[in-house]
């Protein structure tokens, strides 16, 4: 395969959009499939609109009065389309939320494919309950007609509780030499309340190492943000929407700001 997966990823969601097909009849069961699942639970998602909502004005005659804030505040937003990386892969769960699904040997499967010009695509997206989970997996076959193709490229697999708030995704992409998965992202999630939650999101190098990571935790009106990188600094971001209080560890210098997001020493 010549084409790099995600642009392949990009022209097969445009394609399903256009096309796509209904699955067979369902076998006889008792039970009822399970509901679709997301690549990315909304309710866990990093809420950063405290660096959204909030711009203050310079203080006095020198910006370096909120540059702590600011540096915080640049450094959050700079790395928030990081969290959207699943709006990729969702487009395959979308498509199979239009099908009819069948029971086969303990598994629920949701298959369809889809044809433009010479190139053919089969999806099959299945779930097995375990306790009170489901596991998913996601595959693709497909062929370009070109002389590329591939069969059962498992492009997604996870575990996701039965209310959706907790769980995890890996998300593959496939390498070119040798037409196997290799693992892109991975993401983990548990929502406790409306204030309570955990993400944990990290991608991968072509050699299988962790390459960046991004961890997020809110207690209440308490947030970390911590991110971590191969080849510099990690950095931790804390902040507290009630008190406006937060700080910034860029790995070399812990940087303060006060509930005003003026510059305040760190205690």
């Amino acid at each position: 395969m010549r084409e790099s997966t995600k642009s392949l990823v990009y022209v097969l969601l445009g394609l399903f959009v256009i096309s796509c097909s209904s699955s067979s009849d369902s076998d006889e069961t008792n039970n009822n499939p399970p509901s679709l699942p997301t690549a990315i639970n909304k309710d866990a998602q990093p809420d950063l609109s405290f660096f959204i909502d909030n711009q203050p004005k310079v203080q006095s005659t020198t910006i370096a009065d909120t540059s702590n804030y600011y540096y915080a505040r640049n450094s959050v937003l700079g790395f928030s389309s990081f969290y959207t990386f699943g709006s990729v892969y969702s487009g395959f769960l979308q498509a199979a939320n239009q099908q009819d699904a069948t029971f086969t040997e303990g598994e629920w499967q949701w298959s369809y494919m889809y044809s433009y010009g010479n190139e053919t695509a089969e999806i099959l997206l299945t779930s097995r309950e375990v306790a009170d989970r489901w596991e998913w997996v996601l595959y693709l076959t497909y062929d370009d007609g070109q002389g590329n193709s591939y069969e059962n490229y498992k492009v997604m697999e996870g575990t996701v509780s039965e209310d959706g708030l907790q769980g995890t995704w890996t998300f593959n992409s496939l390498n070119p030499e040798t037409n196997q998965e290799v693992k892109a992202f991975d993401n983990s999630w548990m929502v406790t309340s409306d204030d309570e939650k955990v993400f944990s999101v990290k991608a991968y190098a072509e050699d299988g190492s962790v390459d960046f990571s991004a961890d997020y935790i809110q207690n209440s009106s308490d947030y970390d943000l911590t991110y971590m990188f191969s080849d510099s600094n990690d950095w931790q971001v804390l902040w507290n929407t009630d008190s406006n209080i937060g700080s910034v560890d860029d790995g070399t210098e812990i940087r303060c700001w006060d509930e005003n997001f003026v510059n305040a020493p760190c205690s």
